[in-house]
């Protein structure tokens, strides 16, 4: 019976060891050739997806003996220049991406009897142009005697 037991085990940690074996021989290629699809996929998943508020995740990629996602996070960071967007999505980079800025607005330099006027008008504008999501007020506390407004204006 131990025989028996000990055979079993060594029986399966051949085929583990095995196993391992080919996974690792095939774990750098088939990287290679994601990464390979992902590229080739995501010029038409911008493409698809430009414009839209609900973006899907992925693509399928059909192919006769199935399908493949390749899948797409919603969490890209902020580039500073558009280059390492250019290879991939070419002269159609400045087409599926914004640009991101933020204004403010230093609301102890401005005259007090016109600040409200001028924040009402402001609020305005961006309604005319249904920005106001983008619009945005905070008003921060220096010191018990001093309140200093700033508006901070994020148009993503």
């Amino acid at each position: 019976m131990v025989t028996s037991l000990r055979s079993q085990h060594a029986a399966i940690a051949s085929r583990i060891i095995e196993r391992s074996s080919q996974v690792e021989t095939l774990a750098g290629p088939l990287t290679l050739d994601k990464a390979e699809l992902k590229t080739l996929a995501t010029p038409f998943y911008f493409a698809h997806s430009s414009g839209k508020v609900d973006v899907s995740s992925s693509v399928a990629v059909l192919c006769p003996s199935g399908e493949v996602l390749a899948t797409y996070q919603n969490r890209y960071g902020k580039l500073d220049t558009e280059k390492p967007s250019r290879p991939i999505l070419g002269e159609e980079t400045g087409r599926f991406f914004c640009q991101v800025f933020t204004l403010e607005i230093e609301g102890d330099k401005l005259p007090a009897d016109q600040t409200q006027p001028l924040l009402d008008e402001l609020q305005a504008l961006f309604a005319k142009y249904q920005a106001s999501d983008a619009l945005t007020r905070q008003v921060l506390r220096l010191d018990a005697h001093q309140t200093r407004e700033r508006c901070a204006i994020v148009i993503a």
